[in-house]
Formats: C-alpha cells, structure tokens, sequence
C-alpha cells in the first residue's frame, strides 16, 4: 500500500474530520502481519534498547520498538517496527461504544479466518478484545523509511513552531495505524490511530515535544546490527 502523507492548514479554529476506518482500506493488513499468518512456524525477535514509549495524562501508552521475523523453515527473515497501544476500555473489556463494532461480528470475523472484514470487526479488534485492550500494531520496512522522510522533513523543523489563531496537522497513514501530530497556537498532540477502528485512539499532548525520541528507533528498523 502506497504511504499517504497529509498537512492540514486551518485559519480561526481548529476543524477537521477523522478519517474514517474505511478510508483507511480498514481490510488492508501489512505484509509484516500476513508474513508472520502464513509462515507454519516463526522466531520474533524484539529489540527492547530503543524502545521509544509515550504516555497520555491518564495512563495509557504507546510503544514503539524494533522486531525481525524469521521464518524457521525458509530461514526468510523481515525486519519490522512493532507499535504496541493500550487505551483504557470500559468494564474491563472493548465495548461496543468505544469501538463502534459489534463484539459477535468480531468473534464471527476471527472464526471465519478471513483477514478482509467487515465494518463490524476485524482480526486486530479481535486482538484487543482477547488481550484487554492491547493492540500489536506492525508498519513494515518500507512504510518506516517513509515515517522516517516525513518526520525529519515536516515535523523535527516544527517542534517549536508556534502560531496565532493557527493550526497544522501533519498526518501519515500506514496500512494499520494513522500516525497525526497536530500544532495548534501553542499546543501540541501526538496521536496513533488504529485504522480498522478510528474511535480506538491513543493521544498525548504532555508528551508531544519529545517526539524526536522516536527517530532513532525507526533508524534501527532498517539497520544492519538488528541481528540476534
């Protein structure tokens, strides 16, 4: 799936609509996922030192860090980033109010073994209902070269920025995760949203300003010491 990058501009107030989950082609999986899906057997490697994690006012984080896959049987091997989100739910699980789905379409979807779902679930929904709300997330190499374009081009040069009745959102949609950092007069906000749900959305703006912390790790997605 090509990248999409956007900026939006906006004069007097803020004002944009969310990207809805269909926009988002919400039955487009990375190749990172359907890898690991179709290897019988597989080796995840994850490397811990360069794990960049954020965290909003109420406790809820996101966690980004390097991961290879190998294919134990070919020996194939594929070097990702892997986003893990965990957003507070209600009641102890995912209600159908926060995520907008239906919890029998998504136990229906996840029975069905088929990866292109309908708008009442998804295998990565289903994910979250299983683990209490935590989402693995995977952008794949190529996906994070271009993260790594957009965040030295757009957003490292505008971290002070500062405007008057202004705002700028600058936006990156991958093939699971929207990634939006919004400057508005003087605040900041970072947000991560999953595409299959747009209502399932980690943000923090008390951690907005150290978004440069992640750099480094998107640079070891690609390196060649990410061995083990």
């Amino acid at each position: 799936m090509k990248t999409k990058i956007y900026m939006l501009l906006a004069l007097g107030c803020l004002n944009f609509t969310p990207i809805s989950a269909q926009d988002n082609n919400q039955s487009v999986y990375s190749e990172t996922r359907k890898f690991i899906e179709n290897a019988e057997t597989t080796r995840v490697n994850k490397d811990w030192s360069l794990i960049a994690e954020f965290r909003s006012g109420i406790g809820e984080t996101v966690e980004f860090f390097p991961i290879q896959i190998v294919n134990l049987k070919t020996g194939e091997k594929r070097n990702s980033l892997q986003v893990n989100v965990q957003v507070k739910t209600k009641g102890g699980g995912l209600g159908a109010t926060l995520l907008g789905i239906g919890a029998a379409g998504v136990a229906g979807g996840l029975a069905s073994g088929n990866a292109a779902q309908s708008s009442e679930g998804s295998i990565i929904m289903a994910q979250a209902m299983r683990k209490d709300g935590l989402i693995e997330l995977y952008v794949d190499n190529s996906e994070v070269e271009e993260l790594i374009k957009f965040m030295e081009i757009n957003i490292i040069p505008n971290l002070n920025t500062k405007y008057k009745d202004k705002s700028s959102e600058f936006i990156f949609i991958a093939d699971e995760l929207t990634f939006k950092f919004l400057i508005h007069e003087k605040r900041k906000r970072l947000s991560i949203l999953v595409n299959d749900a747009e209502t399932y959305e980690f943000w923090t703006e008390s951690n907005a300003d150290r978004i440069d912390e992640l750099l480094p790790t998107l640079k070891k997605v690609n390196s060649k010491d990410l061995e083990f």
